[in-house]
């Protein structure tokens, strides 16, 4: 018996809220100016507060400062439910306070005096709060609409002015099974303004004269220390040694060609400086040369491109017209590495 009294009330208040419904729409002339909008329009501002029941439902406030007040939008980011109300402090006093967006029968201002905007189900009783604004979202219950994003403009006011204000949320047909309803309070956190820092101007630079780079000059084989052979400028890789004649070779007219092959790239550049221990190799080692056979002069090959000059024992480094003996086909070749062990 209870339970059909109590839905027949609820059948009745219902339908006495649809009449005041109708009411506000005739006496507005028809022209709601309801701050729902579609939940997918994308949202402008930034956070400036977030409600949350614990059990699921995250609602966001978002701020964006115009000309002349802030657009505010309320939207549900997290769980389901309908929005049914707005409340907000705004400061001092709400002289110059107005709402735009919401049609006049939907909003409500005094000064830290508004708990309740339209229907009964739109109120923050209970919570200990009061405020200076407050604004209905929508009509009772979600069968005639389901409310999760609203955004109307409060004019008179700017972003800073509410840092730190309480607001509040109502909301109704909250969760899965629609049968729940909270009133959620917070306060407005205005994030603060990034300040440009000036650039630093940096002093003048002085002009610098351009700097002129010299042509690249030929490297010049300095002279070696022992007189006959200059200081090349790359590797030597094989050295062939012009004697006089063979030893024993009584007729005296015919040269004698010693190569030595494979000259290491560690040894120096310098033929003055390491011709001794060959022709003392070659004496010992070559019965075509002894003491008394003479030395008129060496061919040096160096570098990757092979290039050959010949060397007279003149005690001039500068090279000479070679002898007419074939350079590519000495008497005997003898590997450098046997020379120095």
């Amino acid at each position: 018996m209870f339970t059909l009294l109590q839905q027949y009330l609820s059948m009745f208040r219902s339908a006495i809220d649809s009449a005041l419904d109708a009411i506000r729409t005739a006496v507005s002339g028809g022209e709601t100016e309801s701050p729902i909008q579609d939940p997918g329009t994308p949202v402008t501002g930034e956070l400036i507060g977030t409600v949350a029941d614990g059990n699921g439902l995250l609602i966001h406030i978002y701020g964006e400062e115009t000309e002349g007040g802030v657009g505010l939008t309320v939207k549900v980011m997290e769980g389901v439910a309908d929005l049914r109300g707005f409340f907000m402090d705004v400061g001092e006093s709400t002289a110059g306070v107005s709402v735009d967006g919401v049609a006049s029968q939907d909003v409500k201002i005094g000064d830290e005096s508004v708990t309740t905007v339209g229907t009964r189900d739109n109120n923050m009783n209970g919570t200990g709060e009061t405020f200076d604004v407050g604004v209905e979202i929508g009509t009772s219950g979600y069968g005639r609409d389901d409310v999760s994003q609203a955004h109307f403009t409060l004019e008179g006011v700017t972003l800073a002015q509410l840092d730190g204000l309480t607001f509040g949320v109502r909301a109704t047909s909250v969760g899965e099974d629609r049968d729940d309803a909270v009133k959620l309070l917070g306060e407005f956190n205005i994030p603060e303004p990034e300040v440009q820092e000036p650039p630093v101007e940096l002093p003048p630079v002085a002009e610098q004269p351009p700097v002129v780079t010299p042509p690249a000059e030929t490297p010049v084989p300095t002279p070696s220390i022992g007189g006959n052979f200059p200081q090349l400028p790359d590797d030597i890789t094989s050295i062939t040694l012009f004697y006089n004649t063979p030893a024993g070779d009584i007729t005296g007219d015919s040269l004698y060609a010693a190569k030595v092959d494979n000259v290491s790239w560690i040894v120096e550049d310098d033929l003055d400086l390491w011709l001794i221990d060959v022709t003392t190799y070659l004496q010992n080692q070559d019965s075509n040369v002894d003491d008394s056979t003479q030395l008129l002069g060496v061919a040096i090959t160096h570098g990757a491109d092979g290039t050959t000059e010949y060397y007279a024992m003149d005690d001039n480094p500068g090279s000479d017209t070679a002898p007419t003996a074939d350079l590519q086909t000495p008497d005997t070749t003898v590997d450098y590495g046997m020379i120095m062990g």
